[in-house]
């Protein structure tokens, strides 16, 4: 045995070689680099990688992870259904919650038989690792939020900043990437190169890149490189607009040059179109597609289309629904407040050892009108991309339709998912790239908008419930005394920026927006200010969605280019 102090705690290396736990772990990091550690008593084993300053401490028979609060290791390591072929990652799970996350290291992805990610094999060697979490929602994986220093162990290393952020989302590229095949992941709703491009789409940057940028960079165009032209003229586009504005940071930017995807990627990109060998979903856009290759494509248009002739059946959920909702929740809350609920102390004390009748039937009525938006959020989903799909109940009798059925089961046409739903929301013109057959476009925005206040108050009633269980009664109120009070109808972007980050805008927020809404003086000056109140929104709520900055980013310029 071999002592060895770790701050006021003397820790026993101990020989812990067949341990299962070890086994689980070593598929992230080799065996001969993990050290057993236990106290004096010899109690508490813990399992320490020093090369990535990682921690799991053995605690009820779970290993919680040290650097990462409040999550331990997810029994079942497998990760379902997407990123097949790749084993070096750690899978973890929320104590008190639902949220998962995954961590991989930070290294060069490579593909051979399977996909791993290339590390010297040198015990004194210092990696990082990358963490990215699955969305609650539409279970894609994600770069998660950012941890702030404070809210982290001050003697554990800090991984994540801005630009660690967005080389880490680029090594996620690299992932799908290498582990795309022609057939769509069944958790994505898509491949890993369709994935690899809305990712690639999110990393766009007018500033200088970083060296770990530029190294990734490099990685995913080494595995796009013949395959997936799209991808590759994507990481071009990325590595050309971030030189456009680098007279403005002499300082900055790393010592890494990109390398320049070969001139007959482009080549490759233009014949995959003109063969109609091309998902719709990795089409550049015409801003990239002179960016990169110098001239607009003309993209595939259905032939000698008709006037379209679907019509939509109603939809099972209507408007009046969504107010239900609300009024009922404000019976409630109008119920709680009249109550003689001692709220002024409800910040030091749980609510009570027996709660109260009042209290107990207050729950039971959420849990039944979350049951209800529940039911009533997967009918409406259900009837949307049925549409948006041209499922039996939804087929039409355009003379196109079989054709535009086999076009999807071949790929080249792309199957709507949930997360499409929030697109079309903000670019109605993508319900062409679905079903160009669908005749009332106004009647499946609505029923969309309805989807996207279905998902928000489901959030809201989780975390609502969430509060009654921990007995915060206050943190109750607070969340029920919020309200959606402006028109979603002109603001979708504001409403799927709710739903991607599972909250809901404050009255107080909207005033604001509100009143810089008001100082708009022509058309041109009212884009403006819409871009400032977003960007108002996205600040104010300390949330990383880059993805939909994006969307309403390509949408602006295409409304100042018409």
């Amino acid at each position: 045995m071999v002592v060895c102090g770790v701050g006021v705690n003397v820790l026993t290396l101990v020989l812990h070689e067949h341990s299962r736990a070890l086994n689980i772990i070593s598929k992230f990091e080799s065996k001969k680099y993990i050290h057993s550690l236990t106290d004096s008593d010899g109690k508490n084993l813990r399992f320490f990688f020093p090369r990535y300053e990682l921690t799991f401490l053995v605690h009820d028979g779970v290993l919680r992870c040290k650097e990462i609060a409040g999550y331990l290791l997810r029994p079942q390591q497998q990760i379902d259904k997407t990123l097949l072929g790749i084993e070096m990652y750690l899978l973890l799970k929320e104590s008190c919650g639902k949220d998962e996350i995954i961590i991989f290291p930070k290294g060069k992805v490579v593909r051979t038989e399977q996909v791993h990610i290339e590390l010297k094999d040198d015990c004194d060697a210092k990696f990082l690792w990358c963490q990215y979490r699955f969305h609650p929602r539409f279970h894609y994986i994600e770069t998660r939020q950012l941890v702030l220093p404070a809210e982290r162990n001050t003697d554990a290393p800090m991984h994540h900043g801005p630009q660690q952020s967005r080389a880490s989302r680029m090594q996620l590229v690299a992932l799908h990437v290498a582990t795309s095949t022609v057939l769509p992941d069944e958790l994505l709703g898509m491949t890993g190169e369709e994935r690899a491009v809305t990712l690639l789409r999110q990393s766009w940057a007018n500033c200088p890149l970083s060296d770990q940028e530029c190294l990734a960079l490099d990685n995913i165009m080494s595995l796009a490189h013949g395959l997936n032209p799209t991808v590759s003229l994507l990481c071009e586009d990325i590595f050309m607009s971030s030189k456009q504005f680098s007279f403005l940071y002499p300082n900055n930017g790393g010592h890494h040059e990109c390398t320049v995807a070969e001139s007959y990627e482009g080549s490759a990109y233009l014949n995959n179109l003109k063969n109609n060998s091309l998902s719709s979903r990795c089409y550049l856009t015409p801003r990239e597609e002179e960016q990169v290759i110098g001239l607009q494509s003309s993209k595939p248009v259905l032939p000698r289309c008709l006037e379209p002739n679907q019509q939509l059946l109603p939809s099972p959920v209507s408007p009046n629904e969504i107010r239900s909702v609300q009024r009922r929740l404000d019976v409630i809350q109008k119920g709680l407040c009249t109550s003689g609920v001692p709220l002024e102390h409800t910040h030091s004390f749980p609510l009570i050892k027996k709660p109260s009748s009042k209290l107990d039937k207050s729950k039971n009525a959420f849990e039944e009108i979350q049951g209800d938006v529940v039911e009533s959020r997967l009918k409406v989903g259900k009837f949307l991309l049925d549409a948006l799909n041209q499922e039996a109940e939804q087929k039409s009798s355009h003379w196109h339709d079989n054709a535009q059925r086999m076009l999807r089961v071949a790929g080249r046409v792309p199957t709507a998912i949930a997360v499409d739903l929030a697109t079309i929301a903000i670019d109605p013109i993508m319900i062409a790239t679905f079903n160009p057959m669908i005749k009332d476009k106004s009647h499946l925005l609505e029923s969309i908008s309805i989807w996207l206040q279905l998902c928000v108050y489901e959030d809201k009633l989780a975390r609502v419930l969430s509060f009654f269980k921990s007995g915060l009664i206050e943190d109750v109120m607070a969340e029920l005394a919020i309200r959606t009070v402006w028109d979603t109808s002109k603001h979708p972007h504001w409403l799927v920026f709710e739903v991607e980050n599972g909250i809901q805008i404050r009255q107080d927020q909207y005033k604001v927006a509100w009143r810089m809404l008001l100082l708009k003086q022509s058309n041109q000056i009212q884009r403006g200010f819409e871009a400032c109140v977003f960007l108002f929104l996205l600040n104010s709520l300390y949330f990383n969605v880059s993805g939909i900055q994006k969307r309403y980013r390509d949408m602006m310029s295409q409304k100042n280019s018409s």
